[in-house]
């Protein structure tokens, strides 16, 4: 790749007029021998396509080389040999890494500590460098590690695996209300209160969850507080709140009764309101949205009580304490007209509806049993994202996700796992790749993060606590996922013999092949949609990070299954 770059800018340069390759695209920068050679768009993705067809070409020569040593009789004995020889070459090629890692030259000990853990890797881009760590999100290493890199490396910036949602508070308080921390001035919903020969008055005040649902939208309405219903939980306001903004205060008369926001909101719709305004009941508003991070249980109450899975009809905003009072207190007097347009909001939003399936989905793919077990029995998952937020608050530095939502994820899989030509052509190809990726793996060239050593190194700081979450989490959710897969095998073998494309002595025998091709199948299109389209996000989110705050030094804090490919797709 690198003589056809330099062969491609020098056709370049020897063109007379340069006008051909002026109208081939925009220059693009490729590095050279260490010098940075400019390629047009088309030259790039002419490069692009050779490099892809000689991975190719070099995936089915070892793929078939690999599953015919695998497979053979007649090398079975080099086989055999080969892997009790495995262990010893694989932990002399690490040695290796270690000795060179070592002695890394000059500039390369400059842009890196050599003290960085084991786990973390680098890449320099310029005069950019990106850091990244490697975890497993159970480990006890991997907080130390997570802290220590950013403590050492002294970013501008520090990025995490996770969305805003994730982030979000991890203890929801009860009937899904919000915890009260202070909330960015930038974030938050401006409304505008006025009267006949006064001046407006304008509250920036924190929005729901769903009101997202009518951005853009104008809501123009006479502001209504009702003394008797002054915490909104009165089914009897339809003469009072129709066509008007209804105002309430936060909470309920009684402790313990349930008055979430998303419940007033679905009262209020019922008395033909066009918006709630809730006055807050602390001194300073919430950062997270209203009704974010809702436990399951919550909101099947709510559905209970209003016999709805989907989100309120209408906006619902929570006013500062002082402000709200002042126009509680202003509502004895001449009418007051409120008005404010629908913010856009890219927090994800998700019905009941949708949050069932979700979790139907999470529970069948094994991944929701193995977590639910592991935090069931106490084990700290994602603390390495907490470490480097704590530590990139402690130096002053921005602390961004880079990870797509919940909404995003499940859309990816669903796409994924539908048996389409390409997807069933993406698999084959998978396979195809596999004798590649586990060299890589047992054999990572220097560039890399050891994927296999850093799993060893986590292994090691695990507890009893975590090695029984984690194997017995593994187990349920190794039962219940090849449960479902026997019976869809069993279903199809079913079906088949019903129809007489299978005889009955041939039954079992047409269950296990449909259940080796629904594996072959589903895996690798799995770990595509978990892993591989999330490593091409996460690169592109700190891409945009970088820019956005100009930084030069960065730290990314991500799962191991990741963490090398962000680290190809920078170098490329």
């Amino acid at each position: 790749a690198r003589g056809e770059a330099a062969e491609a800018a020098g056709r370049r340069g020897a063109d007379a007029g340069g006008g051909e390759a002026a109208e081939r695209g925009r220059p693009s920068s490729f590095d050279v021998a260490g010098e940075r050679v400019a390629l047009t768009a088309e030259e790039r993705r002419d490069l692009e396509r050779r490099a892809a067809l000689r991975e190719g070409l070099l995936d089915v020569v070892a793929s078939a080389a690999f599953w015919f040593a695998l497979f053979s009789d007649s090398l079975g004995g080099l086989v055999d040999r080969l892997l009790s020889v495995l262990p010893a070459l694989i932990v002399l090629w690490r040695c290796r890494r270690v000795y060179l890692a070592s002695s890394r030259t000059p500039p390369q000990a400059l842009a890196a500590p050599a003290d960085l853990p084991y786990t973390c890797g680098f890449v320099e881009l310029g005069d950019t460098t990106l850091f990244v760590v490697a975890t497993l999100h159970i480990s006890p290493r991997s907080p130390v590690d997570a802290r220590s890199v950013v403590q050492m490396v002294s970013p501008d910036l520090v990025m995490i695996e996770l969305d805003e949602e994730r982030l979000g508070p991890r203890t929801p308080t009860a009937a899904g209300d919000v915890e009260a921390r202070p909330a960015r001035g930038d974030d938050l919903q401006p409304i505008t209160f006025s009267r006949p020969n006064c001046d407006p008055m304008t509250l920036r005040s924190q929005r729901a969850v769903w009101n997202a649902e009518w951005a853009g939208s104008v809501v123009r309405g006479t502001v209504v507080f009702d003394p008797r219903n002054e915490y909104g939980l009165s089914r009897n306001a339809r003469g009072l709140w129709e066509g008007r903004l209804a105002l309430m205060r936060r909470g309920a008369p009684t402790a313990g009764e349930f008055a979430s926001f998303a419940y007033k909101a679905h009262l209020a719709a019922g008395s033909g309101a066009l918006a709630v305004l809730v006055i807050d009941n602390q001194s300073e508003l919430p950062a997270v949205r209203l009704s974010q991070g809702t436990t399951l249980c919550n909101e099947l109450e709510l559905a209970w009580r209003t016999r709805s899975c989907g989100f309120p009809s209408l906006p619902v905003l929570l006013l500062p304490r002082d402000g709200g009072e002042r126009l509680r207190a202003m509502c004895t007097g001449p009418p007051i007209l409120g008005e404010f347009q629908v913010l856009q909001d890219s927090y994800p939003r998700r019905t009941l509806r949708r949050r069932l399936c979700q979790g139907c989905a999470l529970f069948s793919s094994g991944i929701g049993i193995q977590y639910g077990i592991i935090d069931f029995l106490s084990v700290d998952i994602g603390g390495e994202f907490e470490a480097a937020v704590d530590a990139a608050s402690a130096q002053g530095v921005p602390c961004e996700c880079i990870d797509v939502d919940m909404n995003a994820f499940w859309r990816r899989v669903g796409l994924a796992i539908l048996p389409t030509p390409l997807n069933v052509l993406q698999a084959v190809r998978a396979w195809l790749a596999f004798p590649r990726v586990l060299c890589n793996i047992c054999f990572p060239p220097m560039g890399n993060i050891d994927t296999l050593g850093s799993l060893v190194l986590h292994a090691r700081a695990f507890t009893l606590r975590i090695w029984v979450a984690f194997f017995l989490g593994g187990f349920c959710a190794s039962l219940v996922t090849m449960t479902l897969l026997h019976l869809f095998s069993w279903g199809g073998a079913q079906a088949a013999e019903m129809s007489g494309a299978v005889d009955e002595v041939y039954r079992e025998s047409a269950e296990e092949y449909i259940l080796i091709g629904v594996k072959m199948y589903v895996l690798p299109r799995l770990f595509y949609a978990v892993a591989t389209s999330r490593d091409l996000t996460l690169y592109e989110n700190i891409k945009v990070q970088a820019r956005t705050h100009g930084a030069k030094r960065l730290v990314a804090v991500m799962g191991a299954a990741h963490a090398n490919s962000v680290l190809h797709l920078a170098r490329r």
